[in-house]
């Protein structure tokens, strides 16, 4: 059965990745997120091929975590936002976590490489987005 988006909770930790596990982090709701983007996993394939061959041959490469975008309602007190700004320019690596609406967690590493403030809209609300390049294994609790 596949997962439902309504009631995804977004964490970000408070520590240092680098120095704090997930486990004993101080986590914060990623607040006012209205979508979500990307994440996932990747892998190149690497071209083995042997100049006498026919074909081409290809071996897997490491698996890498996708970028995800959480798109979000800017809100400037909001503790989620506040440390996945402080993460970038402090170039923190963070511990993150998505909940699923039926309780499945996937806790990640991750890099903040992009909060976009945004724009205002039709309706006065400032939207803009965060970006996170996951950073090692994801693990699924």
């Amino acid at each position: 059965m596949s997962e439902e988006t309504l009631g995804t909770i977004f964490r970000i930790g408070a520590g240092d990745a680098a120095t704090v596990s997930a486990g004993t982090d101080t986590f914060s709701v990623l607040g006012e997120v209205t979508g979500s983007s990307g994440g996932g996993l990747a892998a190149n394939a690497i071209n083995d091929t042997d100049l006498a061959s026919t074909y081409g041959t290809f071996l897997p490469g490491r698996p890498t975590g996708k970028p995800i975008t959480m798109d979000i309602k800017v809100v400037r007190d909001d503790a989620g936002q506040v440390l996945a700004k402080a993460a970038i320019v402090g170039r923190i690596l963070k511990n993150v976590q998505v909940e699923y609406s039926g309780g499945d967690i996937e806790d990640f590493q991750a890099v903040v490489t992009d909060f976009d403030p945004g724009q205002v809209g039709d309706d006065d609300i400032v939207r803009g987005s965060i970006t996170f390049q996951i950073s090692g294994a994801i693990t699924l609790t």
